[in-house]
Order: C-alpha cells, then sequence, then structure tokens
C-alpha cells in the first residue's frame, strides 16, 4: 500500500496532514533525503499552518468559550506539527534543496487562550443561573452546570466556580419522592412495605434524576410517587403476575 501512496498526489489533492506524515516517515532514519519529500514537508507544514491561523481568526470573532476551547486546541496542533518538524531542522535534501520554517513558540498563545475560554465558559454559565429564577426551567441549571465544569477542565479552582457548579447541579436535579402508604397493620401489610424500603434506589437514579423515600424529608422534591399498599390476600387461586418497568 505505501509503494502506492504518491506525496505529490497528496499535495495536489489538499491532504497536507497525510502528505505531512508520509514525508516524514519516508526521510526518518536517512542520512540521504529525496527532494520531493522535503519539498511536501515544507509545502504541507506552510499551508497547514496558514489554514489553521484562518480558524483562529474566524474563531476569534465568534468570542465565546466554545471558539476560544477550539483556538487552544488549534494552537496545541500547531505546536505538535512543529515539535514533528524540529527534529529535523535544518532539513536538506541530497540534492542541496533546504526547506525552510518558520518556528513560534506558542506557549503564550495556549496560556492566553485557555484563559479567555475559562473566562467565558464562566460568563456564560453566571448568565444561565441568572435566567434560571425567572423560568424555574432546570435545563438552563444543567447547561450552567456543564459550562462549569468546562472552567473546572480548563483551570481548576476558577474563582468559585467549585461552588456554583454544586449549586447548578443542585437546581438541575429532579429530586422524586416515593410514599408508602398503607392503612392496614397486618403483619403482612408490615412485612410489604418494610421490603419495599429496602429497595436499593440508586438503582434507579441517573445523572439529573435522584429518588428517595418521603421520610427522608427533603425540602425540594419535584414529584412525588405514591405506593398505596391495600388488599394483600395470598393463594394459588389468587396468583395474578405483571412485569412492570
Amino acid at each position: 500500500i505505501n509503494a502506492c501512496k504518491s506525496v505529490d498526489k497528496m499535495i495536489e489533492k489538499g491532504q497536507y496532514n497525510d502528505a505531512l506524515e508520509f514525508a516524514i516517515k519516508k526521510i526518518a532514519g536517512k542520512k540521504e533525503k529525496e527532494t520531493k519529500y522535503v519539498k511536501a514537508i515544507e509545502k504541507a507544514y506552510l499551508e497547514l499552518n496558514n489554514r489553521d491561523l484562518k480558524s483562529i481568526n474566524a474563531l476569534t470573532l465568534k468570542d465565546n468559550g466554545d471558539s476560544w476551547d477550539k483556538i487552544s486546541s488549534i494552537y496545541k496542533t500547531m505546536e505538535n506539527r512543529q515539535d514533528m518538524i524540529s527534529p529535523f531542522y535544518p532539513l536538506a535534501s541530497n540534492e542541496g534543496y533546504t526547506a525552510a520554517f518558520s518556528f513560534v513558540n506558542y506557549t503564550n498563545d495556549i496560556h492566553n487562550a485557555i484563559d479567555k475560554a475559562a473566562e467565558k465558559y464562566y460568563l456564560e454559565a453566571n448568565e444561565l443561573m441568572n435566567l434560571y429564577p425567572k423560568n424555574n426551567n432546570k435545563d438552563l441549571a444543567r447547561k450552567a452546570y456543564y459550562k462549569f465544569q468546562k472552567v473546572n477542565d480548563l483551570i481548576p479552582n476558577y474563582n468559585d466556580t467549585y461552588t456554583l457548579a454544586t449549586e447548578a447541579k443542585n437546581l438541575g436535579t429532579s429530586y422524586i419522592a416515593i410514599d408508602i402508604e398503607s392503612n392496614y397493620s397486618s403483619y403482612y401489610h408490615k412485612i410489604l412495605e418494610s421490603r419495599l424500603k429496602e429497595l436499593n434506589l440508586q438503582k434507579l437514579n441517573s445523572e439529573w434524576i435522584k429518588f428517595a423515600y418521603i421520610e427522608n424529608n427533603h425540602s425540594n422534591f419535584d414529584k412525588y410517587i405514591g405506593i398505596s399498599i391495600e388488599n394483600i390476600d395470598f393463594g394459588p387461586e389468587k396468583e395474578r403476575i405483571n412485569n412492570y418497568e
């Protein structure tokens, strides 16, 4: 398969990432480096960098958390690409052709983009939290939580993000109470009620839905499930089976 590949065709088709990786493999460890691979590396490197810089300019205009997050990733990609080339620098072919590269220290660019992304995510999350009391929409709190999480991923302990994320998590979670009622005091009623209360509610929980028995006295129950224990009559002739999920 490698023998059938043509670095020139990759360049012509704009497959610059493939061309760069292929050409680097072809010159790695060789004293005599073919000119076509040296030129391919030079061309692909230049085109990829130009493409990335155009993307960065476009994303900068959007000026939001996601755009700055993407910008930081692009700068990291450019830094990695540069690291791929630097071991071969200066890169010259066996025919005397020397490739020209522009190397840049992207450290400050990466850090600035990360700072901007964290700042924008933080502001966007707070805007959502401010809208929550007016709309009482849990989806707003959930979106805010995810944005606070992005802030923490970028810069741990950023301002009061941890506290606000916890608050958003609580506001976005639906708490469902299970109330078991029995107007009977027979042995079987008590046994059934105790068995129901022994069920592991954790298995029912999900990221944004939490179940609890009403005895837990949670002040923010959003919904209630009432289970009423009425007639209990044992016997083979009384047996009926229904499955519920």
